[in-house]
């Protein structure tokens, strides 16, 4: 589920028993940057759980000039 997706449902996604840690997750996702997604998948190439040609990062997104090389822009 993404960081939007959560927000929007907010605590309805936990039942009552787990509505304190609903509420902690819920802060820590509205504290993630607008770019969380390319971050999330870069950390997955970074530890291996994913191959850069596997990586869908649109073209349009701000990367560090490093990443943009090893992605072949």
């Amino acid at each position: 589920m993404c960081a939007s997706c959560a927000l929007e449902l907010g605590l309805d996604l936990w039942c009552d028993g787990h509505a304190p840690t609903g509420r902690s997750a819920l802060a820590a996702v509205a504290q993630l940057p607008p770019e969380w997604d390319v971050v999330a998948r870069l950390w997955w190439v970074a530890t291996g759980e994913v191959r850069l040609d596997t990586l869908v990062v649109p073209a349009s997104t701000p990367l560090p000039a490093d990443i943009r090389a090893a992605l072949g822009r």
